[in-house]
């Protein structure tokens, strides 16, 4: 993890060198979460991922975790 202000980063992709801030990463995950909740998920649904190891997962199981 690298400390430059508050732009720090917390993940890399596996096999990439692709990086995000903080910031960066909530905004994607705030984006997914708006995404499924206007599909109609909402607190108390019952949702699987099927996805490999991947930056998309963390942005739909955090963003799941945001809308309830």
């Amino acid at each position: 993890m690298t400390h430059d202000g508050n732009e720090r980063t917390t993940s890399t992709a596996a096999g990439t060198v692709t990086m995000w801030t903080y910031a960066a990463f909530d905004r994607l995950v705030n984006q997914t979460a708006q995404a499924l909740a206007s599909l109609g998920i909402g607190h108390g649904d019952t949702f699987n991922l099927h996805l490999p190891n991947c930056p998309e997962f963390l942005y739909a199981w955090f963003g799941l975790n945001k809308i309830g």
